[in-house]
C-alpha cells in the first residue's frame, strides 16, 4: 500500500495518497505497534502527504510525535529519526515557525 501511496503523491494525486498512507498507519499501529520503525515511517509518510494539501499543524502535530518516539527508539542519529527531523523543520517553516526550524 505505502509503495501506491508513494506513486499517487509522485503522481500529484495527494488526497489518494494521503487516504492510503492512512490505512497504512493505522494498519500499522494496529498489528507492529505505535513507535516500530515501520509504524514510524508511516506516521513521517502521512504527515508529509498532510503538509502536500496544506494541513500544516495536523502534519506539525503528527511529525512532533513522530520524532519523540523515533529519538527514544531509534536514537537521534537513526536516518529515520534524521528524515523525520526534516519533516519537523519543514512543517515548523510553513507555520511560520522559523527559529524553531532552524534550530532542528
Amino acid at each position: 500500500m505505502n509503495n501506491l501511496a508513494v506513486s499517487y503523491t509522485n503522481l500529484g494525486r495527494h488526497r489518494e495518497a494521503m487516504e492510503l498512507k492512512e490505512k497504512t498507519f493505522e494498519a500499522s499501529q494496529r498489528i507492529l505497534g505505535s513507535e516500530h520503525p515501520d509504524t514510524l515511517l508511516a506516521m513521517n509518510n502521512l504527515a508529509v502527504s498532510y503538509t502536500d494539501l496544506g494541513r500544516y499543524r495536523e502534519a506539525m502535530e503528527l511529525t512532533e510525535k513522530t520524532f519523540k518516539a523515533s529519538q527514544r527508539t531509534l536514537g537521534s542519529e537513526h536516518p529515520l529519526t534524521l528524515d523525520t527531523m526534516y519533516t519537523l523543520a519543514a512543517s515548523y517553516s510553513e507555520l511560520g515557525r522559523h527559529q524553531e526550524a532552524m534550530e532542528l
